[in-house]
């Protein structure tokens, strides 16, 4: 993988655009499909507006091709001395890669990072047995992993809930030009501690788009967008149909556990495959 992906993110491997993860501009691929992208459109914007990350690059690109021309057979006790790697589904090599994956998550961090030369070589130095996934590994494998096991807890606590709130509000990414909308839900648990969880989180384009344009005047050019958000809201706060089946769907999921005692997620459980 070039060395230039440390300076650049993206959201999708599809996308035909990049975003500059030090001015967050939007820089071409090259083409609008996977096999004309290039990262020499990238390289070329790195070079005009950010000299110094661009001798960053020219550096590491140098110190790679060093490093692969001075190759050579290691011995028989170089090879003995190597530590044997830990299978990538081992319990060690698991627990290591769901750490990652929480330090991306709450930190902020893009997920170009399980690349970046320096963070792999401070994780081989801490330990020389791991072998660091991919970024596909981990947006295929740990985080949907990590995102059912968040979402099952959430729903646990959510069950033993005897009444909660929900609000709503819109938050605009640190990261990438993004507007999202999310749901939270708020209750008080029984040790009487107020708690609250997002349980979803869309994209907002028309406002996303307008402040993405007006930068620091969203405030006064985004109007408009803001108030039809605030009517779409209010439509559904006040709609009668709405709240009776949010409202009959809580009662039902409260009567099956004050029942059973069985949170909602363990009620659904698999048949026996033979019987």
């Amino acid at each position: 993988m070039s060395a230039v992906w440390q300076y650049f993110s993206l959201k999708s491997e599809k996308d035909s655009v990049a975003q500059c993860n030090t001015c967050h501009a939007q820089v071409s691929r090259g083409g609008t499909e996977p096999g004309k992208f290039n990262t020499s459109n990238l390289i070329a914007p790195l070079k005009q507006h950010h000299k110094t990350l661009h001798e960053d690059f020219h550096k590491t690109t140098e110190l790679k091709k060093q490093s692969s021309g001075n190759f050579k057979q290691p011995t028989l006790p170089e090879t003995l001395a190597k530590p044997d790697k830990f299978p990538r589904d081992s319990k060690k090599a698991l627990t290591l890669t769901e750490k990652i994956c929480q330090f991306i998550v709450l930190a902020d961090q893009p997920l170009s990072v399980v690349s970046n030369i320096g963070f792999k070589r401070l994780i081989e130095h801490l330990e020389p047995r791991y072998v660091m996934p991919s970024r596909h590994y981990i947006v295929d494998k740990t985080i949907p992993q990590m995102h059912k096991e968040v979402k099952e807890c959430i729903a646990m606590h959510l069950d033993k809930a005897s009444a909660f709130s929900f609000t709503t509000d819109i938050w605009i990414s640190d990261h990438c030009p993004l507007s999202l909308l999310s749901l939270t839900a708020h209750w008080i648990d029984a040790d009487f501690t107020l708690q609250r969880a997002v349980l979803h989180a869309r994209e907002f384009r028309a406002f996303n788009h307008c402040c993405k344009d007006a930068g620091f005047f969203m405030v006064f050019k985004c109007r408009e967008e803001n108030a039809a958000l605030k009517e779409c809201l209010t439509q559904h706060y006040k709609d009668p149909a709405f709240f009776e089946e949010c409202k009959q769907e809580y009662l039902r999921e409260k009567r099956e556990y004050e029942q059973t005692g069985i949170p909602a997620k363990n009620r659904k459980q698999k048949l026996p495959t033979s019987m």
